[in-house]
């Protein structure tokens, strides 16, 4: 029996082997469709309920379907795009729109084989074909360069990651992962013309790359990390020596064909590729290599064997090329360059995109910290990602002398970068003096240890510094400088963890393959490498099991995880010390239950939840089921009244968020939209309509641009603090926010006559405010509301009560002070001291707040402070003021989106005032600037 079970593991074996490439090739197209089956789980949410059609999963990808209908319906898109920017239009000569263009094209395709397939349709389906072409290509790109079972496992790993999800997912449809896909193209076929011996396929894969790149360009800015990569790459192969002729060929072909490309096809200038930070590596690059192929490579000048015998060549090529590119800088931009880009580089260092008041307002520019990563991504999979980079790096420098002392030095290099900006709740927050010394020391220690290594051996054995040159995998060295690229990238704005998803999976990747390979080979692992894995992978245990993800974590907690990490791992090392023989086959199958589990287990364990993989699964295909369209339904009913009611030339003001659903649901034209071409505009719509108070300047603007109606959304009150900032002067002076407070029933008083309600919340008055002879600064916290009722009657039916006055609890030095409140706000403004002195002519807006079957009438309240009321926003959407000009025709409150608190969210009713201008309202072209009269305007 027993050789019958032999024989027959035997032949699956042989079966296996002869077929493991077609195997492969399944797993792949089966991983493939699992992606696709995943994300085309909501398409049955992404219909609009008034006309039935398919429409976007969110904001952007809304321009791109509008932009794909009309291509289908003109064959091409026009210059100008006149629904935007009214009354300037957007100039698409300057932008790239190939996403449209692929929609319209994909559905072309798909309208052959079925007539019902519509471009809407064709507009969700899109993501799922461009993931699965990103896919293919990823696999194809890493089972170059590190083996077909990395390459599966990263494919697997960026079809279930959810940070890699929404934007993949069906219906959205931005350009995202359209550029990714483009980006692996390009370096897929880059890397193939690299490795290529045949000079022929070197040309044809690196035009490839270079249409590749120049489609990419048109779709999305994402394929600018091609060129930031392969020049920070060319840089390291010059530096190592290995840079040969034919490598120069490559690179300056391939880069001077992308730049052929950008001109002969027109939307994008050379010169900003040139003199942008991300992007001018490449010819910073370009230049150093034509410096060392003339002078050094074709010795031209015959200075090869004098430069070399003093120092090394690439730094001769570097000192050239400093000097060259620096004179060259000077007569095209002016000395100020060199300024200008230091403050530009300390910008990104510092403080990301955030570069204006606006930037700072966009959520997704925020500098992530580690819990974000973790939250995300799972502490597993981002410590395996890490580990999977200093194991590449191992194998890197393998055969170097100092291998060992250059592999901890990148370690700790990697590790003290992410983790110096771990949480804002610990000394290691991004801002303190530790997090700044390991954030840029890591990075200059690392640096000036490698290259002063380097550099030593060249002087101390020109031999060993030659042979150390050629010991170094190139492929290796190809991926670490992607890795590193991709970090600080994603170290700089959290909207960056989608692009930075792609190299993690592949180092996780590596890892988890690594790991069973070296388990697998059990008896040529040192005990030192046996001990590193475990102590490591231990740590990842005792790092989720006691809560060091959070941000509470003390010293302790991470004193005990260290320390019962290396309790493990000698336990386990003198298991292989004692049993030798025994000992190994123990920890060998330990090894790969441990590794296997962490990534596969379909259930919880002692250690750890499911596996990261199968978590992955289950949360995204969770999320993509649920991604129902942000043209919510609200959103739906609205733009049917509109198509219905306004003329076809109408143009509606609003915050720039909302302009693309403007423009596609409700077919009509906007002033801003989230292109934010003229971002002067916000500036001018926060500061005179949203936090204005002047009714002249607010028509004048809407005429200027030649505005028929205004548009506002609950969204407003959690964006007052974005637009006031925004919208104010060279000091701040609009900036303030509505403060949202909820109802402590438990404090609730009974007195004889009246009822005592008490709002708790937290919130500055944002203006200084003098009572009995006390002055309160902006910064004076409000910090709760009292107020008082009589005549109260609850039933099942109504609710009705008199307020006979609010106290609003201020807080300033530790001292508490109660204030008279001057307006209440329930179902109509109740004014309790119309112009009396002694109170605070500020506004409590009562609010229902309802919860799963609860329903509280006045639950929750808004503190709407003196500097607010006045507005445009409180008067007309917040307190229901009839101001003269603004006609409400239409709103929601009717159809039950009264303003309130459900589940915990704040919402409300969507406004539409049409605008009726007030004799003798001028129009002004200071409204129409297209650039910051003054740029103090957009400084934070």
């Amino acid at each position: 029996m027993e050789d019958v079970i032999q024989q027959r593991k035997a032949y699956l074996v042989d079966v296996f082997k002869k077929h493991k490439n077609k195997f492969v090739w399944v797993l792949l197209l089966v991983i493939i469709l699992v992606g696709m089956n995943i994300r085309s789980q909501n398409f049955e949410l992404l219909k609009d309920a008034t006309t039935g059609d398919y429409i976007s999963a969110e904001l952007d990808s809304t321009l791109f379907l509008r932009y794909a209908e009309y291509i289908v319906a003109h064959k091409w898109l026009p210059d100008v795009d006149t629904m935007r920017f009214v009354p300037v239009g957007a100039d698409l000569s300057v932008i790239g729109t190939f996403t449209s263009y692929f929609v319209a094209y994909l559905y072309y395709s798909m309208h052959l084989f079925d007539s019902s397939v519509t471009v809407a349709y064709a507009d969700i389906v899109y993501p799922l074909v461009a993931m699965a072409l990103m896919t293919l290509f990823l696999f194809l790109l890493v089972r170059r360069l590190l083996g077909q079972w990395v390459a599966l496992l990263t494919a697997w790993f960026i079809t279930v990651i959810p940070t890699f999800l929404f934007r993949s997912t069906g219906g959205s449809s931005d350009h995202d992962i359209l550029g990714m896909m483009f980006l692996m193209i390009i370096l897929y076929c880059y890397i193939v013309a690299y490795q290529s011996s045949s000079a022929k396929k070197m040309i044809i894969f690196g035009l490839l790359s270079s249409i590749a790149f120049i489609l990419g360009r048109h779709t999305a800015g994402t394929v600018n990390f091609a060129l930031f990569i392969m020049g920070a790459y060319v840089l390291v192969s010059i530096i190592l020596n290995r840079f040969e002729k034919r490598d120069f060929y490559l690179f300056a072909g391939w880069l001077l064909v992308n730049m052929l490309l950008i001109m002969v096809f027109g939307k994008f200038g050379v010169v900003s590729f040139i003199t942008s930070v991300t992007t001018g590596i490449a010819f910073v690059a370009l230049l150093v290599a034509a410096v060392d192929f003339v002078i050094f490579k074709l010795d031209v000048l015959k200075w090869r064997s004098r430069v070399e015998q003093k120092i090394p060549l690439w730094l001769a090529s570097l000192g050239f090329s400093v000097v060259v590119g620096a004179l060259c800088i000077i007569v095209f931009f002016g000395p100020e360059f060199f300024v200008a880009k230091a403050q530009h580089i300390g910008q990104y260092l510092f403080r990301a995109y955030a570069e204006s008041r606006w930037t700072l307002t966009v959520a997704e520019n925020r500098k992530p910290f580690v819990i974000d990563w973790i939250n995300q991504m799972s502490p597993w999979f981002v410590f395996f990602l890490m580990y999977g980079a200093i194991w590449l790096f191992r194998q890197m420098v393998r055969k170097l002398e100092h291998a060992t002392k250059l592999t901890v030095t990148f370690g700790i290099t990697v590790f003290a970068y992410v983790f110096s900006r771990y949480s804002p709740d610990t000394i290691f927050n991004g801002s303190s003096s530790l997090s700044h010394w390991l954030f840029y020391g890591s990075l200059i220690a690392f640096v000036v240890f490698t290259v002063g290594l380097f550099t030593r051996s060249f002087f101390k054995n020109r031999e060993q510094y030659y042979a150390s040159a050629k010991n170094i995998d190139l492929q290796y060295a190809f991926l670490i400088v992607w890795f590193l690229v991709m970090v600080m990238a994603a170290t700089s704005a959290i909207r960056l963890l989608f692009e930075f998803s792609v190299i993690a999976c592949i180092f996780a990747a590596y890892y988890v393959v690594e790991s069973c390979r070296l388990f697998k080979n059990i008896k040529q692992a040192s005990p030192v490498h046996l001990f590193l894995w475990f102590f490591s992978f231990a740590f990842i245990a005792f790092f989720d099991r006691l809560g060091l993800k959070e941000t509470a974590a003390t010293k302790s907690e991470w004193f005990m995880a260290i320390v019962l990490s290396l309790f493990v791992a000698g336990i386990i090392l003198g298991v292989y010390h004692l049993f030798v023989k025994n000992g190994l086959q123990v920890i060998k199958y330990v090894g790969l239950a441990a590794i296997l589990l962490a990534v596969f287990s379909p259930m919880a364990l002692g250690f750890m939840d499911k596996g990261v993989s199968i978590s992955f699964f289950e949360s995204s295909s969770y999320q993509a089921a649920n991604t129902a369209p942000s043209y919510n339904r609200q959103w739906q009913m609205a733009g049917d009244w509109v198509r219905k009611n306004t003329p076809e030339d109408a143009v509606f003001m609003h915050w720039w968020d909302y302009g693309y659903w403007v423009q596609e649901g409700f077919k009509r034209a906007s002033v801003t939209d989230g292109g934010n071409f003229f971002v002067y505009w916000n500036y001018l719509i926060g500061r005179h309509i949203l936090t204005g108070d002047n009714e002249t300047e607010a028509f004048s603007l809407m005429k200027s641009h030649n505005v028929t109606h205004v548009l506002m959304v609950s969204d407003e009150i959690g964006k007052y603090g974005a637009y006031s900032s925004i919208g104010g002067d060279v000091n701040n002076d609009r900036f303030a926010s509505i403060g949202v407070f909820g109802l402590n029933q438990q404090r609730t008083q009974e007195l004889r006559n009246q009822t005592v309600f008490v709002y708790e919340g937290g919130v500055p008055l944002y203006e200084s405010l003098v009572y009995n002879g006390v002055v309160y600064p902006p910064s004076t916290i409000v910090a709760g509301m009292f107020m008082y009722v009589s005549n109260l009657n609850i039933s099942s039916e109504s609710v009705s009560f008199d307020i006979d006055k609010v106290d609003v609890v201020l807080f300033k030095d530790g001292q508490q002070t109660t204030i008279p409140l001057s307006c209440v706000y329930y179902e109509g403004r109740i004014d309790l001291f119309k112009g009396a002195d002694g109170v605070l002519p500020a506004c409590m807006r009562i609010l229902p707040n309802i919860q799963d079957s609860s329903y509280i009438p006045f639950g929750n309240a808004l503190f709407i402070s003196p500097k607010v009321a006045k507005t445009f926003f409180a008067r007309l959407y917040l307190l229901d003021e009839i101001i003269p000009g603004f006609n409400v025709v239409y709103s929601d409150d009717s159809l039950g989106a009264r303003l309130g608190v459900y589940n915990g969210n704040l919402w409300g009713p969507m406004r539409i005032w049409e605008i009726v201008y007030p004799e003798g309202t001028k129009t002004s072209n200071d409204y129409l600037l297209l650039e910051y009269p003054d740029e103090r305007l957009k400084s934070p």
